[in-house]
């Protein structure tokens, strides 16, 4: 055959591909001939591109491993057909698509959609998702949605940003399917043990996971150390609760004395339906049982929670809570009963209800209506308050609003004295308070009512807040003089006309004021900057009085570097003449103060601060504040040690001494912080704070509180975490001996390392934190 008949036979049967009446099934290297004659170009550029080879590479780097967002690249294919919007590729597939690598030994798809449907030794590479050892698998790319048949699933932590994974979380089945909302597994298995026998498994026949909200087992059964230890016919682990325990765990407090609790999850039919049981019992207390229902629908969700303990204590918890949308709006409705809870109101209860009724009004304005009681009783006494509010906003046009708050309260309390009869006492309020403001450009121009009126035999408090009303016109340098000139001085004013309440006999007042003020900040880059600031106001009233107040305030830096400088600042404030009003009523200023902060060496900080009050001097006083000497030393980014001295220039005697340390040797942190008290010559406050100390698999913390006064230890914290590979066995150990629930607790539990879970070490009994951490500076 002549050459020219073989060159025209090639191009005719390229011809005929290109058309699609013929399938593609060329090797790489003529797919890449294909792809650099333009061959498999259709509607504009091609969306996908080819690359030669025999072999699946696999020294790719890594942008090459995970892609380009939007792209479709293939990388190898044995055999290559393709028609239209349809590929098909067959033998050693490597493709690059949204970020993942995807090898199979097919793979069929639209390259513009993105769904393929990959068959034989599927692997499916990305920062998020990993799927290997699947039969066949169908992958939307574009919405992350997947159908996987005997296949193992790695979901790694970035992929699930609402329920922050702290490891990867394994899942293998006959079928998983899904997308970034929920997750189906059938028949499946799930753990975050990376081993190849893990240590642990929990089977279900459905596993449903949904991130940020639960993950819901049925059918289940927990594997340890390949041994079946517990069948269970449904296990929910909430994934939006930190403090959940997903297993038993057994301790020991002062007032419930050695415990065991368990959470036990009754399956139901929808998984948007979810039953847990509490389990609980305690020595000193008796049995406690409980139950939580929650639900959720298109158009409501809610919970309702029951728990009682049978014993020694008539413990009972009611609580319900309910959010139900109309087309009009939303009523959410929350009720919770407690009766002679041990942890808050022994031999006493409470009751506590809100409603909150949300109409939106478009996008023009809405209405909240909200109700509120809370009614106690403890021994010989009780309280009850409602509160029942109205809030309305409303927009005009875009230059026009309006707001009216509405609100009744009502309190009473009644106490009960042996031998001293009954006594009853009752508070009624009705609060109106109505804005109405309207842009005029250069200002702007606000009506404001205020009103707080007593009901029934109520005595009036003083308050003097009332405004009835008050009608203000406001500006200042931009909208005067545009963001140039607002730039260059910086000013607001205001002019006001309106009536108020005088406190003393309850009458009104009427009062003209004006309001000038400025705040001028020194951006410039040279290392003098000098701050400003002042204020003038002038009230003048119907009864003959009148005052005005100059303020005034600056402020002048020095830096030497970046965290070196002096500080200069001086305040004045004072009143002329008088005002009946105590929202007028202001006291006077008249100091200087300064701080100094060098840095003779790298790792040495020192500073110095101090003040002056000149109107103590005319006073013949002690004019000079208290003086205090900072230092920061800080000689490799693993330790940090602060001290603070302070002189008492009243009493003329060195106050006390200040200072902590903190040393961070790689994961472990060491604080300790301690005060002296120079009057009583005593340490009056030693604080240490271990964490994240590792001793061969084990971790400790410890928090200690130590009063020097009492010469006790105010709080005792220490955890022991033993590492379990893939979970952890803790134990807390809890002593305060002082406030609210003094005594020690003891709790011992197992957690999963990859779930996100707060263990209850280092904060007190009322939730704040013990021990002592240092921050950057004092």
């Amino acid at each position: 055959m002549s050459l020219r008949a073989t060159v025209l036979g090639i191009l005719g049967a390229l011809a005929a591909i290109a058309s699609g009446q013929i399938p593609v099934s060329v090797p790489g290297v003529m797919v890449k001939a294909l792809h650099d004659n333009n061959i498999l170009k259709e509607n504009g550029p091609n969306p996908f591109t080819l690359q030669p080879g025999g072999k699946i590479p696999q020294d790719l780097t890594d942008s090459d491993k995970l892609g380009q967002d939007n792209d479709f690249q293939i990388i190898h294919a044995d055999r290559f057909t393709h028609q239209r919007d349809y590929v098909e590729l067959d033998g050693n597939v490597l493709f690059l698509v949204q970020g993942y690598r995807v090898t199979c030994d097919k793979a069929m798809g639209d390259p513009h959609t993105q769904v393929f449907t990959l068959q034989g030794n599927v692997r499916v590479d990305g920062e998020k998702l990993n799927i290997k050892d699947a039969a066949a698998v169908t992958v939307d790319f574009i919405h992350r949605s997947y159908n996987a048949l005997k296949g193992n699933v790695q979901i790694n932590p970035s992929a699930l940003t609402s329920t922050p994974l702290r490891a990867p979380l394994y899942v293998s089945g006959r079928q998983s399917y899904g997308d970034q909302a929920k997750t189906v597994t059938l028949d499946g298995h799930v753990t975050t043990c990376d081993n190849q026998i893990p240590h642990y498994e929990i089977d279900g026949a459905s596993i449903t996971v949904q991130p940020g909200r639960r993950a819901i087992f049925r059918k289940t059964k927990i594997i340890i150390l390949g041994v079946k230890v517990l069948d269970l016919p449904y296990l929910m682990i909430p994934l939006d609760n930190r403090t959940y325990k997903y297993v038993p765990y057994v301790g020991q407090t002062a007032d419930e004395g050695y415990f065991v609790k368990w959470r036990i999850g009754i399956p139901l039919k929808n998984p948007n339906y979810n039953l847990l049981t509490d389990e609980d019992f305690m020595t000193k207390l008796g049995v406690g049982l409980g139950g939580t229902y929650q639900y959720q629908s298109h158009t409501s969700s809610g919970m309702l929670n029951a728990y009682h303990i049978f014993g020694n204590s008539q413990d009972l918890v009611l609580q319900n809570s309910h959010r139900q949308v109309f087309r009009w709006g939303s009523v959410q409705v929350d009720n919770d009963y407690e009766r002679d809870n041990y942890l808050v109101n022994p031999n006493g209860s409470q009751l506590n209800t809100h409603i909150a009724l949300d109409l939106p009004q478009g996008m023009r304005g809405a209405d909240r209506v909200n109700f509120t009681n809370a009614y106690t009783t403890s021994q010989g006494y009780s309280t009850n308050s409602e509160t029942l509010s109205l809030n309305d906003t409303r927009d005009f046009g875009k230059k026009f609003q309006t707001m009216l708050d509405l609100n009744y309260f009502s309190s009473g309390s009644t106490f009960q004295a042996a031998g001293a009869g009954t006594t009853t006492q009752k508070t009624e309020r009705l609060d109106v308070h109505f804005t109405a403001q309207k842009d005029l450009n250069a200002a702007q121009v606000q009506m404001e009512y205020q009103r707080s009126m007593p009901i029934g035999s109520t005595p009036t408090t003083l308050g003097g807040s009332d405004e009835t009303p008050v009608i203000s016109l406001q500006s200042d340098a931009r909208r005067l003089f545009g963001a140039k000139g607002g730039a260059n001085f910086p000013f607001q004013t205001t002019l006001s006309w309106g009536d108020f309440q005088d406190p003393t006999d309850n009458s009104h007042i009427s009062r003209g004021f004006f309001d000038f003020n400025f705040n001028r900040a020194d951006t410039g880059k040279h290392p003098i900057k000098v701050d400003m600031n002042g204020d003038f106001k002038q009230g003048i009233y119907s009864d003959d009085t009148a005052e005005y107040v100059l303020t005034y305030g600056t402020n002048i830096r020095y830096d030497l570097g970046p965290d070196t400088g002096l500080n200069l600042r001086y305040n004045y404030m004072r009143p002329y003449g008088y005002s009946p009003l105590p929202i007028d009523q202001t006291g006077q200023t008249n100091f200087a103060s300064g701080d100094l902060n060098i840095r003779p060496i790298p790792s040495l900080l020192l500073g110095a601060q101090t003040g002056y009050d000149l109107l103590r001097l005319q006073q013949h006083q002690t004019a000079w504040q208290q003086i205090g000497l900072r230092s920061e030393f800080q000689p490799s980014k693993s330790f940090l040690l602060r001290g603070l001295y302070t002189y008492d220039t009243f009493n003329e005697v060195w106050q006390g001494l200040r200072f902590d340390m903190t040393y961070t040797p790689g994961a472990t942190r060491l604080s300790i912080g301690a005060q002296y008290d120079g009057l009583q010559h005593t340490w009056s406050t030693v604080n240490l704070f271990l964490d994240n100390f590792h001793w061969g698999k084990m971790t400790i913390g410890a928090a200690l509180a130590y009063d020097g006064y009492l010469r006790k230890f105010d709080s005792q914290q220490y955890s022991f975490i033993y590492d379990l590979h893939c979970a952890e066995a803790v134990l807390l150990v809890q002593e305060n001996n002082t406030g609210f629930r003094a005594g020690q607790q003891l709790q011992f539990f197992i957690r999963l390392k990859a779930l996100p879970f707060d263990v209850p070490f280092g904060v007190g009994t009322r939730g704040q934190p013990v021990g002592f951490n240092s921050g950057s500076s004092f």
